[in-house]
């Protein structure tokens, strides 16, 4: 145990990385101990309570996430990032004797290994290392102990540049580094060919006189991350990083992965914003899974980052469709939406109606090409939309006031106005009319009642599907069913359909669309005057109950495939028989 324990210091015993948080006596217990809150929240013993006494405070609210350790127990030594760099690579370690000396046994026999003395010999040679993993070594930082002064962490940088590494992809996950300043040290030394930062599992002290922005540009003040491309910082309990850090808002990063902190809010990310009118946004990937993130909304109302394509908010706590209003005017450009595993995804029904959340996400972001991996295709969008569209209207007819109904079609569904100058606006009736009686209204007001829907509204793309089946038993001599359907909808769907209402399975019965098809004459005149003048009056009945000979029902099979059923059926009804195959 280092003499100089401290409040924040990084410790790690047997392994098991945790924050000191306590030092002093404890009652009940003899000597000096140690109160530590661990990395894995599930290897202690209690939260910083002991006997109903609070002693410290657990960043993580697990009830396992602390422990007391004895002052005199031995904690893992710690080393420096150069020292753990030729400890895993290089050869000249100890007298020029190879770092792993394990040997593998299988069986009892000792496997012979053949060939790694050559790579072990490329390795050590650092120059040459592009990818380095150091995670899990208790690095404490630019040396084996943390950031000391200004003038100590110039002297460390300057030892790595002496190495000339041109290192692209570093891990420095599960390491002992509490200071912010370690971590832009090692990266300073690198900033020339270093694209991949990966520094998981990462605790730095709440409260360090290196870390605020200004102390960090006096010590790295021409710290440029020229190539950086991704930054992972994960499982680090950020709640709030709001701290400018050096060189990251002039570097060209994609991706940053953000997932398991404490995030709750998105003000934060108005530092990744172009600092200039010249310089470009270049983020294109934002993670921020498991964070206990409930709204979108950002207090900076100018934020936008219109860079980013890809955003992961899979396991958060976003309640409802509504907190995704946001996404459009943050991020203008977003293709992709990770959304599973949330309260608005599991609850899996809207709240008013029977629209499941996915199509509801995807006709709210207009941008959106994949939602949970899922491609996002005109046809998927046009049927998410229309359904969409139908859902709000069914609220708006529920809704008890005017005001409610004006606040459905505004605040509550922001692209109601665009969807309704797309596909035209449905017809908002009231659930007690009757087709007929829209029909009859119609015919009052000068039409042929026919018409009643607008050319481009929802109605006007349903198509009315009576189905019958020929059945002795049945009053009749046959089974009638009824169900609007839409035009979009292709033959396996429609079987599906059809089998549901008939309750058989689609495999024991085919479609057969039937229609009355006028057959010419040539000795038919089709004008009633020139009939009329022709015949007499007198022979108009007779006429008119011959004119039913000329029509022939015609039958059209309906193969089974992906056809859309408005390719065969441009009209709004269809008579479809439900004939049973032979088994």
């Amino acid at each position: 145990m280092s003499k100089k324990s401290y409040v924040g210091q990084r410790m790690s015993y047997d392994g098991d990385l945790c924050t000191t948080c306590f030092l002093g006596e404890v009652n009940d217990r003899s000597g000096a101990w140690i109160g530590v809150e661990w990395d894995n929240p599930g290897r202690g013993k209690h939260n910083g309570t002991h006997s109903g006494k609070k002693y410290f405070e657990c960043r993580n609210k697990s009830s396992t996430a602390g422990s007391f350790i004895k002052h005199s127990r031995r904690a893992d030594a710690s080393q420096s990032f150069l020292d753990s760099l030729r400890k895993k690579y290089s050869l000249a370690v100890e007298g020029g004797e190879p770092f792993n000396q394990k040997s593998i046994s299988i069986s009892g026999k000792i496997v012979e290994e053949v060939g790694f003395e050559k790579i072990e010999k490329q390795l050590s040679n650092l120059s040459q290392l592009r990818v380095v993993l150091l995670n899990g070594l208790c690095i404490a930082g630019l040396e084996a102990q943390p950031f000391l002064s200004f003038d100590f962490a110039q002297k460390s940088v300057q030892s790595i540049i002496a190495l000339d590494l041109h290192i692209v992809e570093l891990d420095l996950s599960k390491n002992l580094l509490e200071d912010f300043a370690d971590v832009v040290g090692i990266c300073y030394a690198l900033q020339q060919t270093l694209k991949v930062l990966t520094l998981n599992l990462f605790r730095p002290r709440l409260k360090s006189p290196f870390t605020s922005p200004e102390k960090l540009a006096e010590l790295f003040a021409p710290f440029k991350m020229h190539n950086l491309r991704s930054l992972s910082l994960c499982a680090n309990q950020l709640s709030t990083p709001d701290t400018p850090v050096p060189g990251l808002s002039s570097s060209p990063l994609s991706i940053l992965n953000l997932s398991s902190n404490h995030i709750s809010s998105l003000d934060f990310l108005a530092m990744l914003q172009a600092t200039d009118a010249t310089s470009t946004p270049t983020l294109e990937t934002l993670i921020l899974r498991s964070n206990p993130i409930t709204t979108l909304d950002s207090s900076k109302a100018s934020f936008s980052l219109p860079s980013i394509q890809t955003l992961d908010l899979s396991y958060t706590l976003l309640p409802s469709l509504q907190t995704l209003d946001p996404l459009p005017r943050l991020f203008p450009a977003l293709k992709s939406l990770l959304i599973s595993n949330t309260p608005l995804t599991t609850n899996n029904k809207n709240n008013n109606n029977n629209l499941t959340s996915s199509p509801a996400i995807i006709a709210r972001i207009a941008s959106l090409t994949s939602l949970n991996h899922s491609a996002v295709t005109p046809a998927v969008r046009q049927n998410a939309e229309l359904a969409y569209l139908n859902s709000i209207a069914s609220e708006i007819v529920a809704a008890p006031t005017l005001e409610a109904k004006d606040r459905i079609r505004g605040v509550m569904n922001p692209r109601f106005a665009e969807l309704c100058a797309n596909y035209g606006e449905p017809d908002i009736l009231s659930r007690s009319t009757t087709a007929t009686e829209v029909a009859v209204a119609t015919e009052e007001e000068g039409g042929d009642g026919k018409n009643v829907f607008p050319p481009r509204s929802l109605g006007a793309r349903l198509l009315v599907c009576n189905f019958y089946m020929e059945d002795k038993a049945e009053a009749g001599g046959m089974i009638r069913r009824t169900r609007e359907v839409p035009k979009t909808v292709d033959i396996y769907r429609l079987k599906g359909i059809a089998g549901r209402l008939f309750g058989m399975n689609p495999v024991r019965f085919s479609l057969v669309w039937e229609r009355d098809e006028r057959l010419g004459s040539p000795d038919r005149v089709d004008d009633d005057e020139a009939v009329a003048a022709a015949v007499g009056a007198a022979d108009r009945d007779e006429r008119t109950n011959n004119a039913a000979a000329i029509y022939n029902t015609r039958s059209v099979s309906l193969r089974e495939g992906s056809q859309e059923i408005g390719f065969y059926i441009e009209d709004k009804e269809a008579c479809i028989r439900v004939k049973p195959t032979i088994s």
